[in-house]
């Protein structure tokens, strides 16, 4: 099986109906010329089998470490607090931040899973997102909510930055285009 082949393909071996409508002037040689073109065909699922088995095969512990740029999902959001009226809020503030940062352009995945009390249950979950190759996990706690800081914690380093929601958006951006 071949993962991708590339020809050349002379357009005077096609047909076409107009061939007139594909030529354009060359001001170097003052003559009309008629272009080749570059076909390219891949094979996707052979192609998505070796990003796969990239992202796992030197994965010591048990998660897909597949390119953060071609992710899914490129962050998950949580809610972790004790009381249960705070976290209430903390769902409606995820679920804002989750459509500012689809509307950015970026993939967010928000789940009712995702929302805790325990910590045993907030690591569990984040332990089960760096499994399915999420590469950033953003955290609302109560403090979010009175000051606007949370925690943003990277799959490839499991440590966690403090950063204002504000400049969620723009800083993921500047990570995924770097």
């Amino acid at each position: 099986m071949d993962l991708e082949s590339v020809d050349v393909v002379p357009l005077r071996a096609l047909e076409l109906d107009n061939l007139e409508d594909f030529y354009f002037k060359d001001a170097r040689l003052k003559r009309r010329i008629l272009p080749a073109v570059v076909r390219s065909e891949l094979c996707l699922e052979a192609a998505v089998l070796g990003i796969l088995m990239d992202s796992v095969e030197d994965s010591r512990d048990k998660k897909i470490n597949i390119n953060r740029k071609i992710a899914p999902y490129q962050c998950s959001v949580f809610c972790f607090s004790k009381d249960e009226k705070i976290l209430l809020e903390l769902e409606d503030l995820a679920a804002h931040l989750t459509n500012v940062i689809r509307r950015s352009g970026l993939t967010a995945l928000n789940l009712q899973k995702c929302r805790t009390n325990s910590d045993q249950i907030l690591v569990r979950e984040l332990k089960d997102m760096d499994q399915v190759g999420i590469p950033y996990s953003i955290i609302l706690e109560n403090e979010s909510l009175r000051t606007g800081v949370m925690k943003l914690r990277s799959r490839d380093t499991g440590l966690s930055e403090t950063i204002h929601i504000t400049d969620v958006p723009d800083y993921l951006l500047k990570i995924f285009n770097s």
